[in-house]
């Protein structure tokens, strides 16, 4: 019989918490941020007719596979207090990828050649995440609260931006272009399964996935 407060808490990356007697606690988390950029300058001065170009790109990759367990399998726990059975992942990405690519071609008299300008900048991000609180096979008396709670709170920033700018006295031609594929896969689990639960107080069971995706094209 134990007094107070089991807990059985997992956190994070690839932590597996499960009670053996005593309360577990693990901690982590995941985070990525990652960071590319892409620049061409051509600058030329010529009096012949020419073919200028200029290109930039910029590209990130991110993933993360993430699985996080809390469970109680199979015993018997006793507390006067609370037990508390509770899975958090906290997974984030912050992608930044700018591409910026310049033509300056002046001098000649010729209207003739050719100028082009390309820049890009791609960006693909992906979260994997599995988070688990159970209850399996086992019998729970607590004086207090029996409490089994799973969150999964994963989110992806993502900023991509591309330029593009000639400046020629000949005909020419600029493109820019950004892309972001974001994706977020995510399974979040609260079960209590083939077990008996005596509590004192309140029986609660609880699974709740909050994810967030914020993208910005400049």
């Amino acid at each position: 019989w134990r007094k107070g407060v089991i807990n059985v808490i997992a956190y994070g990356y690839d932590e597996y918490g499960k009670w053996s007697g005593y309360p577990i606690t693990q901690d982590g988390c995941v985070g990525t941020r990652a960071d590319a950029g892409g620049a061409a300058v051509n600058l030329s001065q010529s009096q012949r007719d020419e073919i200028k170009g200029a290109i930039a790109a910029a590209i990130v990759v991110n993933s993360i596979d993430n699985d996080v367990l809390a469970h109680i399998d199979p015993t018997a726990v006793e507390s006067a207090g609370n037990v508390e059975v509770e899975a958090v992942s906290n997974p984030d990405i912050f992608a930044l990828a700018l591409g910026i690519s310049t033509t300056v071609a002046t001098g000649g008299s010729s209207s003739g050649g050719f100028s082009f300008d390309l820049a890009g900048a791609v960006a693909y991000n992906e979260i994997t995440d599995s988070v688990i609180a159970e209850i399996v096979d086992s019998t729970v008396t607590a004086g207090g609260d029996v409490l089994v709670s799973a969150k999964d709170t994963a989110k992806i920033l993502a900023i991509t931006g591309a330029a593009s700018v000639i400046i020629s006295s000949s005909s020419g031609a600029a493109i820019g272009l950004s892309i972001a594929i974001n994706e977020i896969q995510n399974h979040v689990l609260a079960l209590v399964d083939n077990s008996t639960i005596n509590a004192g107080g309140k029986v609660e069971v609880k699974a709740d996935g909050d994810i967030d995706v914020d993208l910005h094209h400049t």
